[in-house]
């Protein structure tokens, strides 16, 4: 990832928070919209990305 010309590597439980968090904005608005199969979709991503978290914090605090 570049960040204003730094190369560094994401984090990958603040990566996965951050999709976790945009996944949740998506599905609102695909739901709010009548996009049901999206907003479902949505929702997948939204709890894999927090699952991914979790292992992640997890994996760091033991």
């Amino acid at each position: 990832m570049t960040i204003k010309g730094v190369e560094s590597a994401p984090d990958p439980g603040e990566s996965a928070r951050y999709i976790e968090s945009m996944a949740r904005e998506l599905r609102r608005l695909a739901s709010g919209s009548g996009l049901g199969f999206l907003a479902f979709l949505l929702r997948m991503v939204e709890d894999d990305a927090a699952a991914e978290a979790r292992r992640h914090d997890d994996s760091q605090a033991g």
